[in-house]
């Protein structure tokens, strides 16, 4: 009877701790490798400038000296390194969105990979235990209780303040404040990215109501109304999840959110 359980791990890092990904990745081979079957490597290069062949790469791990030939890697989309048979199932698979790499591995046997500190966050999942475990750069584990309690020092469901609450003359920065989770004012004065905001969404209203949004320097009855409707939107989707929005209301609401 096999009393081996498959184990599984889920990383993600930055595109900049490749070099101590690859480190990462040949000391798993290194633990796991076996006689029979070898590695196998595919690496998978969406670019519309190569041709097929050059998309796609090769390569073969049958022995310790092999493992050298990880550092060669670079510049992927998708990256399958795996070893099976009917009795060994090995293998890790890495992808990568924009500046961020994701890892899956799935293996059969213990490994000893020294730190996992190229990682940001990790997961460890052993088909013999009952929960996950997650797990710091350093290696110290925190067990999932312990990470349900550790969440609930977050305040994740805050209560919003009621937009029609705010005084006129502090709308547009609490606006700001709660989307962008940026400051509107430093120092006592107001912050470049706030201003332009402003500026854009002011430009925003005119281009759709062909109505200015000030009036002696205060904001006009419609504007408001504008201002608040949209926060109003931006409320129901973040905090209740509600996608039920009147005809229209979502594109005039991505509009004004793109301007963040």
């Amino acid at each position: 009877m096999n009393t081996t359980y498959p184990k599984e791990l889920i990383a993600l890092a930055k595109e900049s701790n490749w070099s101590k990904i690859k480190e990462f990745i040949a000391q798993f081979i290194l633990s796991t490798l076996k006689d029979n079957p070898p590695y196998e490597v595919i690496l998978l290069k969406d670019d519309k400038k190569n041709s097929e062949n050059d998309s796609v790469r090769n390569l073969r791990i049958e022995k310790e000296s092999d493992i050298k030939k990880i550092k060669s890697l670079n510049g992927f989309n998708t990256l399958s390194i795996y070893q099976s048979n009917e009795f060994i199932s090995n293998n890790v698979y890495l992808t990568k969105n924009k500046e961020t790499i994701i890892l899956m591995a799935k293996y059969m046997s213990s490994i000893n990979v020294g730190t996992f500190d190229c990682f940001d966050f990790l997961m460890m999942i052993d088909s013999s235990e009952n929960t996950p475990t997650f797990m710091n750069t350093k290696g110290d584990t925190l067990e999932s209780n312990d990470m349900i309690e550790l969440f609930k020092n977050y305040n994740f469901n805050r209560k919003l303040k009621n937009i029609n609450e705010i005084e006129d003359k502090n709308l547009e920065t609490f606006i700001f404040e709660q989307i962008s989770e940026k400051n509107a004012l430093w120092g006592g004065e107001e912050t470049k990215a706030y201003k332009e905001w402003k500026e854009n969404v002011a430009d925003l209203y005119r281009e759709e109501t062909s109505k200015y949004s000030y009036y002696g320097g205060k904001l006009t009855k419609n504007y408001k109304k504008f201002l608040k409707n949209m926060f109003q939107i931006w409320a129901r989707i973040t905090q209740n999840g509600q996608y039920e929005l009147k005809k229209g209301e979502m594109g005039r609401f991505m509009s004004f959110i793109n301007v963040i």
